[in-house]
């Protein structure tokens, strides 16, 4: 009788042991409602609560964890997904608090979706009833000051989908402002946080 209650507990141990392991190499990706699923009335609101990397007017308001949980991932080489969301607010200095209040849920969200398999990056959004796809094999980060000196932040932290991994920043703004075809660069910009 010792001998199988000590054989039972053994493989109890076993079994616990097991799944032990199993938890703490457990990996999580985030998890939304399918993209195509998004109802219309989503709001700022709804895409904080879901866990979604929040930008408003360039500045990011939510989701910071959620992004380094992404970046984390993707530098690993695992397979990871992150979804952003844009809004772009009016100059609400010029009006009143219950003015801002009163629009912002009718303001566009703009939603999208960045994936990564492990080796190549798919950025999609809808805009209107158009949806786009973009895929590229690098994302690229960069930081620093302004180069103009009357910009209305102190700092950036951009990051950009690119096929060349050795583009600089200063050959993307360049070719924010040019009109020489030979200037411009293939990128998708998803992470612009400007910090005042």
């Amino acid at each position: 009788m010792k001998k199988f209650l000590s054989l039972r507990m053994v493989i109890c141990l076993i079994v616990l042991l097991i799944l032990c392991s199993a938890c703490g190499n457990k990996t999580t990706i985030n998890t939304y409602i399918k993209y195509e699923n998004l109802p219309n009335n989503y709001t700022l609101e709804s895409a904080k609560a879901d866990g979604c990397v929040v930008f408003e007017n360039h500045q990011l308001t939510s989701g910071e964890e959620k992004w380094q949980e992404f970046i984390e991932r993707t530098e690993a080489g695992k397979a990871a997904m992150v979804r952003l969301a844009y809004l772009y607010l009016p100059d609400f200095k010029k009006t009143s608090i219950d003015y801002h209040d009163e629009i912002i849920d009718m303001l566009p969200l703009y939603i999208a979706d960045l994936n990564f398999d492990g080796n190549t990056y798919v950025f999609t959004y809808t805009e209107d009833v158009q949806t786009y796809e973009y895929e590229y094999p690098y994302l690229v980060r960069f930081t620093g000051s302004p180069s103009s000196r009357t910009a209305i932040y102190s700092q950036y932290d951009r990051y950009f989908l690119v096929h060349d991994k050795d583009i600089t920043f200063e050959e993307i703004e360049r070719s924010w402002y040019s009109s020489q075809s030979g200037d411009s660069r293939d990128y998708v910009s998803v992470y612009v946080n400007l910090i005042n």
